[in-house]
């Protein structure tokens, strides 16, 4: 490909409803690569949002980090019903503070870890799940209990910096000298940040 910079290319997706359209068009651009080459990730975002479902939707967050990533959610929005951490981090502060129930579940036993943590936000019954900084490996059988609800916040853009975490995400940022960073929105899948990206 030959260029001088500028609107070079555009995709386009048929779908029954903009949302489809949009996640096969960011789920697929990564495949158009040339040197230099950069794309908004931000086209239609304002429409679905302006248009979304006004029902109060039930957010359920499990995390390992301090949570850092969420303030804004936090402090912008009162649909987060539950914070579950396996560690004693601030992310519990950020709860009591904005009055969220939290609770605190250590990893024992793996199994039975994954069992007490479905039964709980099963109990919540949460629209979306997120994943913050949640820095271990999800089974197949508890992504399929939540399947389409379990999202992670992955601290980079997918695929180019999949199966990496914590300051290791960054420094290869640094590394390959990308020009755009940020972070994705993706499903939960058995594969390590192999789930379909929704936002970047």
């Amino acid at each position: 490909i030959y260029t001088h910079g500028g609107r070079v290319a555009s995709m386009t997706s048929t779908g029954n409803n903009l949302y489809t359209c949009l996640t096969n068009i960011y789920n697929n651009i990564y495949k158009i690569k040339y040197e230099g080459n950069y794309y908004r990730r931000d086209i239609g975002l304002d429409y679905l949002l302006a248009h979304a479902n006004k029902r109060k939707l039930k957010i359920g967050i499990i995390s390992s980090s301090r949570g850092s990533s969420i303030v804004k959610l936090l402090a912008e929005n009162n649909n987060v019903e539950i914070i579950i951490s396996n560690k004693l981090t601030s992310i519990l502060d950020k709860a009591r503070e904005n009055d969220i129930t939290y609770m605190y579940l250590p990893i024992k036993d793996k199994k039975e870890y994954y069992s007490k943590l479905a039964n709980i936000l099963m109990s919540f019954d949460l629209d979306l799940i997120f994943a913050v900084g949640y820095m271990n490996i999800f089974p197949a059988k508890f992504c399929k209990t939540f399947e389409n609800k379990l999202f992670n916040i992955h601290p980079s853009l997918l695929p180019e910096h999949k199966g990496l975490y914590g300051d290791k995400v960054h420094q290869t940022v640094l590394e390959k000298g990308d020009i755009f960073s940020g972070c994705t929105l993706h499903h939960i899948s058995p594969g390590v940040d192999e789930g379909k990206i929704v936002l970047q």
